[in-house]
């Protein structure tokens, strides 16, 4: 008994056209899509102060250094929190820079506050955390050096 097997064949064969043709439909869409991709600006981060003039800080911006170095103990524990949370957010969103400044002005107002070794441990776990940037990384240093040289004056 024969059974015509002509279209169980013709049925495979149609399958395996369909299943290759949507695989390579697949492959061209992707790679067309990462072709016309729309152009993403590059960001530059500024680089921190190097001008002797600033408050004896690791931070670069003079403003945001000064009001840390003049708060008074009061001040202190609010700004701490609200720097807590400006570096957690920073490092959530993918902000690098706005992450490593919270950080270091958490870390000084922590010394300030007269938390030396939460300012210290803080401090090193900032270099953990961006090991890439040798500009960051030595004014970590030279800030954890400051920590263990002095005392922050407190009004």
């Amino acid at each position: 008994m024969e059974v015509n097997q002509q279209p169980k064949k013709n049925r495979k064969t149609l399958v395996a056209v369909v299943a290759v043709g949507s695989i390579a439909v697949i492959l061209f869409l992707c790679i067309f899509s990462l072709y016309h991709l729309p152009e993403r600006e590059t960001i530059e981060t500024p680089e921190l102060s190097e001008n002797p003039n600033y408050v004896a800080s690791p931070a670069g911006d003079f403003e945001e250094t000064n009001d840390v170095m003049s708060a008074s103990q009061e001040e202190l524990s609010e700004m701490i929190g609200n720097l807590e949370m400006q570096y957690e957010n920073a490092k959530l969103n993918g902000e690098p820079y706005t992450a490593q400044q919270a950080g270091l002005r958490l870390a000084l107002a922590y010394w300030k506050a007269g938390e030396k070794q939460q300012a210290i441990d803080f401090t090193n776990s900032l270099m953990q955390n961006y090991p890439y940037d040798d500009n960051f990384v030595k004014k970590c240093r030279e800030f954890i050096d400051t920590i263990n040289s002095s005392q922050p004056q407190i009004k």
